[in-house]
């Protein structure tokens, strides 16, 4: 029979305290994160665009670089070859474009608890909105537009 080890004990009971310091630090972070409806909803939103991103990047891609090889078709005057030719590169542009969307949605979401801690400070100002890269998607409320001339102020 061996020998009990003194310091596996300890070892083993300072490990469990560490994790309990550390599953109580996201739980703090988390109830920091969640202060206000602005925070919630735009790291709800940002995880959202996260956790779609496989979707939204082939058929952001798909649809948009279905439209630019349309737009450089039209702007060259040409047949239907170039349209056809010219999607290959465009939808690989914009599916680098939307990765890089969706990247810094993600990025955004690891860094919301700041934004709740921000939301505490309790300043007049602040005030947290979603991102605007995917408008439409998990959004509410209107766009409006202010026409210079006029003043006159229209949804979208």
């Amino acid at each position: 029979m061996l020998a009990e080890d003194p310091f596996h004990n300890t070892s083993s009971r300072m490990q469990d305290t560490m994790k309990k310091i550390l599953v109580a630090a996201l739980f703090g972070t988390l109830l920091l994160a969640a202060t206000s409806c602005g925070t919630v909803r735009r790291a709800g939103k940002d995880l959202a665009v996260t956790l779609a991103s496989p979707a939204i990047i082939l058929y952001g891609a798909g649809t948009d670089g279905a439209i630019d090889a349309r737009n450089i078709q039209t702007g060259l005057e040409a047949g239907d070859a170039v349209s056809v030719l010219a999607f290959p590169f465009t939808f690989l542009y914009r599916a680098v474009d939307h990765g890089v969307s969706c990247l810094l949605h993600a990025g955004d979401f690891l860094v919301s608890p700041i934004y709740g801690l921000a939301e505490l400070g309790g300043h007049p100002d602040t005030k947290i909105q979603p991102l605007m890269i995917y408008r439409g998607f998990l959004d509410a409320e209107e766009e409006t537009t202010v026409d210079v001339a006029t003043g006159e102020t229209t949804s979208r």
